[in-house]
């Protein structure tokens, strides 16, 4: 029994340091994705925060993809490229949404809102797995105008609910 309690006290100090770890690990890509994405925050385009499933970037979709549209522009897809060398060392699991606000699809050649989101979620993913990002690391998802940031009565607000939601998953797994 004294080593079976030896071997709990280890188990312990091994979960706590893996633990540790795993927050250092989360702190650094933090830091790593502030300061890559620094001209964006400022400029009110991205934003990066912590929350209780781990980082969350949001990108405006305005600067991201056209009206209606579900291919990236040019500057856009330097930017998802930058963000991918961020994670491409790391192993926290990556989901990616996308979101509209709740007015009609508009333009282009995409039918609803759910498809657009999830359209616009699939380009991103594309791009992280062209840049070596495991695949299994990663899930696009299509949310449309069902988790908005702010109340999509005013342009201002709907701007604000049309993004893309980067989620790196920096929680802990012994939960």
């Amino acid at each position: 029994s004294a080593m079976q309690v030896q071997l709990d006290q280890l188990r312990a100090q091994r979960a706590a340091q893996k633990e540790q770890e795993r927050r250092e690990r989360a702190e650094r890509t933090k830091a790593d994705l502030k300061q890559a994405l620094s001209a964006l925050t400022r400029d009110g385009q991205a934003t990066v925060t912590e929350g209780a499933l781990g980082i969350t970037v949001d990108l405006d979709a305005r600067f991201l993809f056209g009206v209606g549209e579900a291919s990236l522009e040019p500057a856009a897809r330097d930017i998802i490229v930058a963000i991918s060398h961020v994670m491409l060392y790391s192993d926290f699991p990556l989901v990616i949404e996308g979101h509209t606000d709740n007015t009609a699809s508009r333009g282009g050649r995409v039918g609803s809102n759910w498809e657009l989101s999830a359209l616009r979620a699939a380009v991103v993913t594309h791009v992280f797995a062209e840049q070596g990002i495991i695949p299994a690391r990663l899930t696009a998802s299509g949310l449309a105008d069902q988790r908005p940031l702010a109340d999509n009565s005013t342009e201002e607000g709907r701007a604000k609910n049309r993004r893309v939601s980067i989620r790196i998953e920096t929680y802990s797994t012994e939960r």
